[in-house]
C-alpha cells in the first residue's frame, strides 16, 4: 500500500495527493475534468523534450485498491519563488518559455486542439476561474480575458 498525503494546493479541477514522496496523483473532482486529463497525458510527453524546463509527463493509472482512476507522473523538484524575489530576468525567461509552448504546432504533433472553441472556454474561465481569484485580482482576472476576445 501507497503513502498518501494531500497537497497543500491542489487546485480548482483535480485532487492532487503525493504518493511516496516521489509522485503527485490527480484525481478529477468532476467528470468533464478527466478528458481534460487524459489529454494531458498523450500532450505533454510529446512537448516536454521541446521546452527548456522540466515538464511533468502524467499517465493513467485505474482505479485499484489505492484510489480511483487517476493520472501520475513525478515530482517535479523546486518551490515557488516569492514574488518579491523574481527578477526582469525571470520574467523574461518565462516569456520565452511561453512563447515556445505557444508556437508548438498541435497539427504537426499529431494532435488536435483540446478546445473547439476559445469563446467557449473564455466564458467558462470568467464564470468558474475569475470567482476563485483573490478580490483584489478579479478585475485584472475579466480584463485578461476580455483582451483576448
Amino acid at each position: 500500500m501507497s503513502t498518501r498525503r494531500p497537497v497543500a494546493d491542489p487546485g480548482w479541477d483535480s485532487d492532487a495527493a503525493i504518493v511516496d514522496d516521489v509522485f503527485i496523483d490527480r484525481t478529477p473532482r468532476r467528470p468533464e475534468v478527466r478528458d481534460g486529463l487524459k489529454w494531458e497525458c498523450r500532450l505533454l510527453p510529446l512537448i516536454a523534450p521541446l521546452l527548456p524546463l522540466v515538464v511533468p509527463v502524467p499517465y493513467e493509472v485505474p482505479a485499484d485498491a489505492d484510489g480511483p482512476w487517476r493520472v501520475r507522473h513525478r515530482i517535479v523538484p523546486g518551490a515557488a519563488a516569492p514574488p518579491s524575489a523574481l527578477t526582469r530576468r525571470d520574467g523574461v525567461a518565462v516569456g520565452r518559455f511561453l512563447r515556445l509552448l505557444h508556437d508548438l504546432d498541435l497539427a504537426e504533433l499529431g494532435l488536435a486542439p483540446r478546445f473547439d472553441s476559445l469563446a467557449g472556454v473564455l466564458v467558462r474561465m470568467e464564470a468558474e476561474v475569475v470567482p476563485l481569484l483573490p478580490a483584489g485580482l478579479r478585475e485584472r482576472g475579466v480584463g485578461l480575458i476580455a483582451a483576448t476576445r
